[in-house]
């Protein structure tokens, strides 16, 4: 029996982009828009101001971090990619050069719809400039297609969505074709894992997708390992909420969002999941400033730990509480976001690491500890708090704090000459760097923190934010 990681993450926006892809090529390009022109920047028809203020949390003085200062942040990463790197697919910022492993200039393509809507106008005709000149498909080198659908046309789609101009529609639909050899699979259900774009080979490894129902367990929750031939689940893997299960839990609510709500599967499923995981896996214990809640890794074997993708549930629950799918879950929300604070604020960077983990008797005083003290470029935190925001009016300045607390640091501790990079150990001050600048940077870190210190709020009914950070609109 093959074990595959299941790296659930993958099927969180999969087949949403995959459902876009194909109705790109079945529907004009005036039908696709129809419903997304009013969130052009210039019209924001979808936004509404509100007066911001500081204060203090977690015993903090935070300093506002205003819109200028955002905005160069992102010019700073972006002159450096644009002169050390341009064209590659990563830069590299302590090497001052660009790093490949696609060949598709993928920090341009997710970067485009957040110079977009930023309006870093001069910025955002280059990226185009970029694509209409140097983006190309027909490469005969094997890639990664979950990358290829999140990010490659994912960014596509959404820069499209955007500005209706028609040189996205075609990159989309030279891309989508030679996608199709990751589904034609005679013995399992699963795409493969990588794709050569130009010759259509697929290579014998697998990926996941949406689970069938063998692989589910009891109330619907999901574990890590299946056999890719039978999709039944290996009993004795666990059952966990993080970075290999949360995009699974996250595709089932965009999904269903993506298809105007109408999907009644979906509608039930995800309700169900959320009374599994606050049945089975969620824990409360005592802190020295209040209760926490924090995920068991397993049902059986519980092994009391989060990472900080665990961090993107409180903000699902918070968006299925705005679009009213299922029983209202925001004090869960709200303490869940507060642990996630508690990684942050925890270590001497003030960065979230890549998990900790807790100790204590139920009941008494819980100790938090780091576990993979790596940093990341993406924040987790900074995506659910977007959504938190838009459900507690009272706290509504506190999780405006708290995000500006949040990006001061990031920025401020990955922050180097030639653009930003994580760190490999939060919990030193001096730490080393990793030297790569992620794409992530720009299609989700800036465009969350946009999304929140500018004061402008989606309507989250309209438009799904992707696993990577893209924004689509939702199919009527």
């Amino acid at each position: 029996m093959y074990k595959l990681k299941m790296l659930f993450f993958l099927g969180t926006i999969f087949f949403t982009l995959v459902l876009f892809s194909y109705f790109s090529f079945f529907y004009s390009s005036k039908e696709l828009t129809v419903s997304y022109r009013h969130f052009h920047h210039k019209k924001l028809v979808v936004f509404s101001d509100k007066v911001k203020t500081k204060s203090n949390f977690l015993g903090h003085e935070l300093t506002k971090l205003s819109l200028n200062n955002l905005n160069s942040m992102l010019r700073h990463a972006w002159n450096n990619y644009h002169k050390y790197g341009w064209g590659s697919d990563e830069l590299k910022p302590q090497s001052a050069t660009g790093h490949n492993w696609m060949k598709l200039g993928l920090t341009i393509i997710d970067s485009l719809d957040t110079l977009y809507i930023m309006n870093f106008s001069k910025e955002y005709e280059l990226g185009k400039e970029w694509v209409i000149e140097n983006l190309h498909f027909n490469k005969s080198r094997m890639v990664d297609s979950f990358v290829l659908i999140t990010r490659i046309l994912g960014g596509l789609l959404s820069i499209y969505h955007l500005t209706d101009d028609i040189i996205y529609l075609q990159k989309i639909k030279e891309l989508s074709p030679r996608l199709k050899p990751c589904f034609i699979r005679r013995n399992t259900k699963l795409p493969c894992q990588n794709v050569n774009l130009k010759t259509g080979k697929a290579s014998t490894d697998y990926m996941s997708s949406i689970i069938s129902d063998a692989v589910r367990s009891e109330d619907d929750l999901v574990h890590d390992l299946i056999d890719h031939h039978s999709m039944s689940a290996d009993p004795d893997s666990p059952v966990q909420i993080g970075r290999n299960s949360v995009g699974y839990y996250e595709g089932l609510l965009k999904l269903w969002l993506q298809s105007g709500q109408k999907n009644k599967g979906l509608e039930v499923i995800f309700p169900r999941t959320i009374s599994g995981i606050e049945s089975h896996l969620l824990r409360t214990y005592n802190d020295t400033d209040g209760y926490l809640l924090y995920f068991n890794s397993t049902l059986s074997k519980p092994k009391p730990y989060m990472e900080e993708e665990s961090c993107k549930l409180p903000g699902l629950l918070a968006l299925a509480s705005i679009v009213k799918l299922g029983e209202p879950k925001l004090k869960m929300a709200h303490i869940l976001a507060g642990t996630c604070i508690r990684m942050h604020d925890k270590t001497e960077l003030k960065l979230c690491p890549l998990s900790v983990q807790f100790a204590g008797r139920r009941g008494k005083t819980t100790t938090m500890s780091l576990k993979d003290k790596k940093s990341t470029l993406a924040s987790s935190t900074l995506e659910s708090l977007m959504y938190l925001a838009r459900t507690d009016v009272l706290n509504q300045y506190k999780y405006y704090d708290v995000a500006v607390h949040i990006c001061k640091h990031l920025f401020q501790s990955t922050w180097l000459n030639h653009g930003f990079a994580s760190r490999l150990d939060v919990n030193r001050v001096k730490s080393k760097y990793h030297d790569v600048m992620d794409s992530h940077l720009f299609s989700q870190t800036f465009k969350y923190a946009y999304m929140i210190l500018s004061n402008r709020s989606i309507n989250f009914n309209d438009f799904v934010f992707t696993s990577a950070g893209h924004i689509l609109p939702v199919r009527r």
